[in-house]
C-alpha cells in the first residue's frame, strides 16, 4: 500500500475499520454486488471528511491548474506539460464500484509494475459530484509493446493468457489481469515492458 503514498496506505486502513461484517458472510455474486454499491457512498464520505482534515480534498476536480490535458479515456484524464517526468491523473472511481477496490487494484498495480506506480496524492469529486482519486506517475518514455511481447513478460510472471478479452486477459491462482494490450504496455528503450495504466485486477 506504502508503494501507492500514504494517502493510499491511510484510506485503506480507514475503510478497513469501517468495514461491515457480513464480509464474514457466503453471499451470491448479486449479493455482494449490492452490498458493495451500500458500502460505496460510506467510503466515499469516510475518505472525503479525512482528506478535507488533512488538506488534500479537491472540489471540481475536472482539470489541473498549470498542466495541459495530455491524454483521457473512460477511466482517466491525463495532464502533463512538455518536460516533465511524471505525469497527473485524475481517476473516475467508475469502474470499481468502491473506493476501496480501487485502492486495492493501485495496490496490485504497483506490486507486480512498480516502473509505473501510482500515487494517490488527494481525493476530491468532478462537477458532476463524482469521486476522483488524484493520483501522480512516471512519463514512461518509449513505444508501444507488441502483443507478443506483451504475452511472453506477463507469462514469465506466472500468469496464463485466457481466452476471454480477445486474449487480453491473464490469470494465476489469484488473480486476473485484464485489458493488458498494447496500447497499455509500454517498451522502453532497455526493453523493460512497463504497463502504463491501472489495470483490471481481480
Amino acid at each position: 500500500m506504502y508503494q501507492g503514498g500514504t494517502a493510499n496506505a491511510t484510506a485503506s486502513i480507514l475503510l478497513s475499520s469501517n468495514e461491515s461484517s457480513s464480509r464474514n458472510v457466503t453471499l451470491s455474486v448479486s449479493e455482494r454486488y449490492e452490498r458493495d454499491k451500500r458500502q460505496q457512498f460510506i467510503q466515499e464520505r469516510v475518505i472525503e471528511s479525512w482528506a478535507k482534515a488533512k488538506g488534500i480534498w479537491h472540489d471540481n476536480l475536472d482539470t489541473i491548474k498549470g498542466k495541459e490535458l495530455f491524454a483521457e479515456g473512460g477511466e482517466a484524464k491525463v495532464f502533463a506539460n512538455d518536460g516533465d517526468t511524471n505525469v497527473i491523473k485524475i481517476l473516475s472511481t467508475e469502474y470499481f464500484i468502491t473506493p476501496q477496490f480501487a485502492l486495492d487494484r493501485i495496490t496490485l498495480h504497483n506490486t507486480l509494475f512498480p516502473g509505473a506506480a501510482l500515487k494517490i496524492t488527494g481525493f476530491g469529486r468532478n462537477s458532476k459530484g463524482e469521486f476522483q482519486f488524484l493520483v501522480e506517475q512516471p512519463f514512461i518514455q518509449g513505444t508501444p509493446a507488441t502483443q507478443a511481447e506483451i504475452d511472453e513478460f506477463i507469462t514469465k510472471a506466472g500468469f496464463i493468457k485466457s481466452t476471454k478479452d480477445r486474449g487480453n486477459t491473464f490469470i494465476n491462482d489469484d488473480l486476473y489481469i485484464s485489458d493488458l494490450h498494447d496500447e497499455n504496455v509500454i517498451k522502453t528503450p532497455n526493453d523493460n515492458l512497463i504497463a502504463s495504466l491501472m489495470l483490471t485486477l481481480d
